[in-house]
């Protein structure tokens, strides 16, 4: 048989290099050889025994289950489930908003107007001062000595001027006398005009002198901070020195030079000439503190070419030195202000093919593509300028699963559903026939998962919360009712699971709405990703609930929820991102 080891009986011989060694047994030559096969099936056995073991780990290992996703899809005519804002009637202001500069009215770098050695430094790094006040001292005694040098000159020149005023009178007399030549006369009176111009002159010098010894003492040109010393005392200090001895900088009042885009120009121009006084205030780099508020000062004569714009003066009080020269603020110039103009949400705003329109709620709880025309932003609401009336509902949640005439179901603040008046029986038949299937079928629960809604009553303006079902609510599994529904009640099917284009486009209108400072809107459309199962959404959303990244991206109004953002970072780790476990490890 092959699987029985076989004897072979040969002569001793020697053994060829290519031929593989047999080991004898005994001396009679007998040797013995493992048969081919089963050399060849051992390795394959190792390897089976192997795979095998990984299997059983694997089928041990405890796996997450999946959350039951539900595969019915809405029936024809069902209603979808919106959030749906109130039209308010109220003042949307015009703001335009720029990157500024601080630039002092005033930053004079104070520096010697004589030559001397610095003797005295009176100021303190940082000081506040005012005009006139001293500030550094140069040595006085060289410019002491010139002054009476000049004085004693002056007295000289004096005298002779004196005498030679005496001469004067005595050749008058004797000319009138005829005793004497009128030319000798006529000397005399120019030697006079020389020394009296000998005697301004001494006195110019004078008061030269008097002027240096006065710029000995330097005293300060503005009322503002002093900065930091350039020049220690002791050293020779010149009037061609190009870092001087200190720079005083006008804080109060204090100007920030900005720029806006020259289609703006127009509008501002039309307020600034009827004398309305615009309002600016500054914000600090993040856009979050409001530092300063002023007004509009000047706008300057020419418009640059190579950037298409025109810089503008603002000026503030700065009583509490908030703004710093060459410190960058945001600018926000309200220019005008709408008033009684229909507000709405900019969640509600939709764009495609129609152009900028809005889904609005009618009485029979359908909707309707409005077209509008958008006035401004204030960043959370904007004012519609056409389109619509107050009083009217908009779909702010839930857009982008209607169309016209669609029919919705309005999400109110108690949780209560609004329908449809009357929905057609075969509908409501066909509904509670579905109901009863669910309800027989061995499922764990005849609830679906609940789907993401902006919960905003009717009759209520938008408040910018966003509420989501609690936990317990998306894990608490009801009894099977094996009862059939009854056809009073108004049954609600559960959406279709969103496509990854879908979830794709909920994404990017997510981070548009993150982009453009609207957190609330944002929220929405990433929750609803995630609730279909997209990881990304749900690492999105814990973001936006992450205090941290609220404080860094300084986005206003949001509020930062540690519990709500460890829900989701736990949920985007349950669906894949794993990217999350270090910011899960800082929450636990």
């Amino acid at each position: 048989m092959d699987d029985q080891p076989g004897q072979v009986l040969t002569a001793p011989r020697a053994v060829t290099v290519n031929e593989p060694a047999r080991r004898a047994v005994d001396a009679s030559g007998t040797v013995f050889e493992r048969p081919r096969r089963r050399a060849r099936r051992r390795p394959f056995l190792w390897r089976l025994l192997i795979f095998a073991i990984i299997g059983a780990a694997v089928w041990c290992f405890p796996r997450p289950q999946p959350e039951p996703k539900s595969t019915i899809r809405p029936m024809a005519g069902a209603s979808v489930r919106v959030g749906v804002a109130l039209v308010e009637t109220g003042d949307m202001p015009v703001v335009l908003s720029q990157l500024g500069t601080v630039i002092p009215l005033a930053m004079v770098t104070v520096k010697t107007q004589i030559s001397g050695y610095l003797t005295e430094v009176a100021f303190r790094e940082g000081q506040m001062v005012k005009k006139g006040d001293f500030l550094a001292q140069i040595d006085p005694r060289p410019y002491e000595v010139l002054l009476e040098q000049v004085h004693a000159q002056f007295a000289k020149d004096q005298a002779l001027l004196k005498n030679a005023r005496l001469d004067l009178q005595r050749y008058n007399t004797l000319v009138e006398q005829n005793s004497i030549a009128k030319q000798v006369r006529d000397t005399q009176i120019s030697l006079v005009a020389q020394y009296e111009a000998t005697v301004q002159a001494d006195q110019a010098q004078i008061d030269a002198q008097e002027l240096n010894l006065t710029y000995c003492r330097i005293v300060s040109p503005v009322t503002g901070r002093v900065g930091l010393r350039q020049v220690d005392p002791g050293n020779y200090v010149q009037a061609t020195d190009t870092n001087g001895i200190v720079v005083v900088t006008q804080l109060q009042p204090i100007s920030v030079i900005f720029t806006l885009p020259e289609d703006n120009l127009p509008e501002v121009m039309k307020r600034f000439r009827s004398g309305a006084v615009l309002a600016v205030t500054a914000y600090d780099r993040a856009g979050t503190t409001e530092l300063a508020q002023g007004k509009l000062d000047t706008v300057d004569n020419q418009i640059d070419p190579t950037t298409g714009t025109v810089r503008l003066r603002a000026i503030f009080d700065n009583g509490h030195e908030n703004l710093f020269p060459n410190q960058f603020v945001n600018i926000k110039l309200l220019v005008d202000t709408l008033y009684g103009a229909a507000v709405v949400p900019n969640s509600a705003i939709q764009r495609g093919a129609p152009g900028t329109f809005v889904y609005v709620v009618k009485p029979d709880y359908t909707v309707a593509v409005q077209k509008v025309k958008m006035g401004p932003t204030d960043g959370q609401r904007i004012a519609i300028l056409s389109g619509l009336q107050p009083g009217e509902n908009v779909v702010v949640e839930g857009a982008d699963r209607l169309h016209e005439g669609a029919k919705v179901t309005v999400a109110s603040a108690g949780g209560s559903h609004h329908q449809a008046s009357q929905r057609p029986k075969a509908v409501a038949v066909a509904a509670a026939q579905t109901a009863g299937s669910i309800a027989a079928a061995p499922q764990p629960s005849v609830h679906p998962a609940a789907e993401p809604c902006l919960t905003i009553a009717a009759a209520q303006p938008q408040t910018g919360v966003v509420k989501r079902p609690s936990t317990a609510a998306t894990t608490t599994r009801e009894p099977l009712e094996h009862e059939p529904t009854p056809l009073k009640q108004v049954v609600t099917l559960p959406q279709s699971r969103p496509s990854t284009a879908e979830i794709e486009g909920l994404l990017k209108r997510g981070d548009y709405f993150i982009s453009a400072g609207d957190i609330t809107s944002a929220r929405l459309f990433y929750e609803r990703a995630a609730e279909a199962g997209d990881g990304r959404a749900a690492v999105r959303m814990g973001i936006t609930f992450d205090p941290v990244f609220i404080g860094q991206a300084g986005i206003v109004p949001a509020i930062g929820n540690q519990q709500e953002a460890f829900f989701w970072y736990r949920r985007a780790r349950d669906l894949g991102r794993t990217a999350t476990e270090n910011r899960l490890k800082d929450f636990d």
